[in-house]
């Protein structure tokens, strides 16, 4: 490994440790829904990247990923350097859970890649009236088409529109599963969607966003390299066909806490202010690796 990326981990792993304090200052670590909506907003708004958060991945990193630079369980050093989706986030959500002694790992998935819009017809139409029309669209969609699809389907009420794109063979997509310390219960936090998760079956997970619901087809078994011994990705489908979601009881719950995250911005810059040197400083490695490795 190169001495760039090996000055990144250290620093990646004194980040997420002191992260893990941080939440536990804020009396937030005894709730892994609580740890995810103040995460994502942390996320989201810059508060864990050197400058501006970007949602996507430059050439250059993935180029690193490619060459086995940037091993799949330190993934979320990426977006302390600005840059991040699902593969990032959720390696870096992983961690802060373990270092808060939760048991949890990630789960890789097929995620269809589907584009839907509505249009209303009336004003009178309810939030579960428009649920049903969209997923009984998505219902006459193939997930795994080869071919791309543009379906439009009208309703008394709605008029949905579908475009949906064949996508890279799966694993295309990932999310955290993380286990309850007092109850035999597991939680499904999708970072890059910002969802809930249910349990449908072992090959199924139902998501939300609070209004619309999503189904994502889990892969059973990745053959990732990883940089920690201890890292085993198999943990999660373990824990998937061990325990049951309760997925109304987390959907109530993110939305709660999601309208709380905001309230502890100065807490949140105080935190970047702190770490930024740290930040500023993986950044510059990474520039060091990409300008080195090509």
């Amino acid at each position: 490994m190169p001495e760039e990326m090996k000055t990144i981990v250290k620093i990646y792993e004194d980040v997420v440790c002191e992260l893990c304090q941080f939440y536990t200052k804020l009396e937030i670590d005894d709730d892994p829904m609580k740890v995810f909506e103040v995460f994502w907003y942390m996320c989201v708004n810059s508060y864990l990247s050197s400058g501006q958060f970007f949602n996507g991945i430059p050439e250059s990193i993935i180029n690193l990923e490619k060459k086995n630079i940037i091993f799949m369980d330190i993934e979320g050093s990426v977006i302390l350097a600005d840059y991040g989706v699902c593969r990032n986030t959720t390696d870096f959500l992983s961690h802060v859970y373990a270092g808060l002694g939760y048991d949890s790992s990630q789960l890789f998935l097929y995620s269809p890649n589907m584009e839907t819009r509505y249009y209303l017809k009336s004003t009178s139409v309810t939030i579960e009236e428009l649920r049903r029309c969209v997923d009984d669209a998505k219902s006459n969609v193939d997930p795994y088409s080869k071919e791309s699809i543009h379906l439009v389907r009208e309703y008394d009420k709605v008029k949905v529109v579908i475009n949906y794109r064949p996508t890279e063979e799966p694993p295309n997509h990932t999310v955290n599963i993380v286990k309850s310390k007092r109850e035999k219960r597991i939680y499904i936090v999708d970072m890059q969607h910002h969802r809930v998760g249910s349990v449908i079956d072992e090959t199924m997970l139902l998501s939300s966003d609070l209004i619309f619901n999503y189904t994502d087809y889990v892969i059973s078994r990745v053959n990732y390299d990883t940089y920690y011994d201890k890292t085993d990705y198999d943990w999660g489908f373990f824990l998937l066909n061990e325990y049951d979601t309760r997925f109304k009881q987390d959907l109530l719950a993110s939305s709660l806490y999601r309208d709380d995250a905001p309230k502890l911005a100065s807490e949140y810059r105080a935190f970047k202010l702190k770490n930024k040197e740290k930040y500023d400083t993986i950044k510059n490695e990474y520039q060091k690796l990409i300008k080195k490795i090509g």
